[in-house]
């Protein structure tokens, strides 16, 4: 959804995946957040609740969503690209990109990073707000 002021309104399923990264456009610091809050892996549990989840995007700002196949993905070491916040580091080297762009150079450095063949799958999602 788009308001009048021209902020778009993103519904974010989560259910056990990684959080999605929100970098502003605005932000002087170009550190991108965490989008929602985690909530428990979907089927694992019965009985469970889970609660809606939005992010406002205003025009330029990007939002991340990946699998675990990218935040999991390991190295020589069996250091994880996620680890000290590697992927919100990628995302940071991103700003002003177009979404496309974006994707690209996400996917490539998760592809990089890893020692060995891919043994899940890799799947991203970049939103940018024009």
């Amino acid at each position: 959804d788009r308001d009048v002021t021209g902020v778009q309104t993103c519904a974010l399923p989560i259910s056990g995946h990684p959080l999605p990264l929100l970098l502003r456009a605005a932000d002087p610091d170009g550190i991108p957040q965490p989008a929602a809050e985690p909530q428990p892996l979907l089927g694992v549990m019965s009985d469970l609740t889970y609660s809606a989840q939005t992010a406002s995007l205003f025009p330029g700002d990007v939002l991340l969503s990946v699998t675990d196949g990218i935040t999991e993905r390991k190295d020589a070491r069996g250091r994880l690209l996620d680890d000290d916040d590697g992927l919100a580091a990628l995302l940071a080297h991103c700003r002003g990109l177009n979404a496309g762009t974006v994707a690209a150079r996400i996917a490539r450095a998760a592809e990089d990073f890893g020692a060995a063949p891919r043994t899940d799958d890799m799947a991203l999602l970049v939103l940018r707000a024009v």
